[in-house]
């Protein structure tokens, strides 16, 4: 004998998701607590891309990250 509730509902029940699609949700970010040497990590990272800006602004690859952010900006808005 089967025991296991049928799929099929029998009761008329409203659901604002009648076929039972997957939705995506978004996911929420871990917040754990960085301790002080990961913050100084992330400080010191923080100031040696700083120093690297200031001495080199413009670098080849910042040009073509740049070509491909507009080449796929234009394709979407001729889609």
């Amino acid at each position: 004998m089967n025991t296991r509730p049928s799929p099929i509902s029998t009761v008329n029940v409203y659901s604002d998701n009648p076929e039972y699609y997957a939705r995506e949700f978004r996911a929420v970010p871990a917040t754990e607590p960085q301790g002080l040497v990961t913050q100084l990590e992330l400080a010191a990272q923080a100031g040696v891309d700083i120093a690297e800006r200031v001495s080199e602004p413009l670098t080849p690859w910042d040009i073509a990250r740049a070509s491909i952010k507009i080449a796929a900006w234009a394709a979407r808005k001729l889609r």
